[in-house]
């Protein structure tokens, strides 16, 4: 990228996140939300913060992965502030926690 270039971000019309209640929502329309069911162990319970916990239990529930991928022993990760959470999808209804780590 070069400095000035402009960055277009490009995206379907998602109406329960996006604030235009009367836009078409296109092929988004037929895609269900499904929430997953949440498995934290409690020795990592135990190492977070309620307020954080919660946030990560939303992020999670909604199933952050690619679309396209379905591997149950898979490994996947992302961050959310300063927490790195790593976690598994071993059926299409639940999200295990594998870790979840604090950077310092």
């Amino acid at each position: 990228m070069m400095y000035g270039t402009p960055i277009y971000d490009i995206k379907p019309y998602i109406p329960y996140t996006d604030s235009h209640p009367d836009a078409a929502t296109g092929f988004t329309a037929d895609i269900p939300m499904r929430y997953r069911n949440v498995i934290i162990p409690d020795d990592i319970l135990e190492r977070i913060p309620e307020d954080k916990l919660e946030e990560i239990k939303n992020v999670l529930a909604e199933d952050p992965r690619p679309q396209y991928q379905n591997d149950p022993e898979r490994q996947y990760g992302f961050w959310i502030e300063e927490y790195e959470v790593t976690f598994r999808v071993p059926n299409p209804d639940t999200i295990a926690v594998i870790d979840i780590t604090r950077e310092k």
